[in-house]
């Protein structure tokens, strides 16, 4: 797994957040943010500057992966309350 590849499933993910595919952007950011850690490892000592600048797109990845999970979740909660009170008025109607 290069760091070539990473970068593009990190673009990837960009893009598919900017399209609003949330839990698809979602992936994309968890399986990139791992891959570039992996070749962060490889990156020789001597090279800190490319390091450096890895592991800050690493942390600025994490943070929107993050707010993303927060925010599927937070769609899942408004998604699962309809859902209850679309039941609850179906039932209503069946009595």
């Amino acid at each position: 797994m290069s760091e070539t590849a990473a970068i593009e499933l990190l673009k990837r993910a960009v893009q598919l957040d900017k399209e609003e595919k949330f839990p698809d952007a979602l992936t994309c950011y968890s399986e990139g943010i791992r891959m570039l850690l992996n070749a962060v490892k490889e990156i020789p000592s001597s090279d800190e500057r490319k390091r450096a600048a890895y592991r800050q797109k690493i942390t600025e990845c994490m943070d929107r992966a993050e707010k993303l999970k927060d925010l599927i979740q937070q769609e899942k909660g408004i998604e699962d309350h309809f859902h209850l009170i679309r039941k609850k008025r179906t039932r209503k109607y069946l009595i």
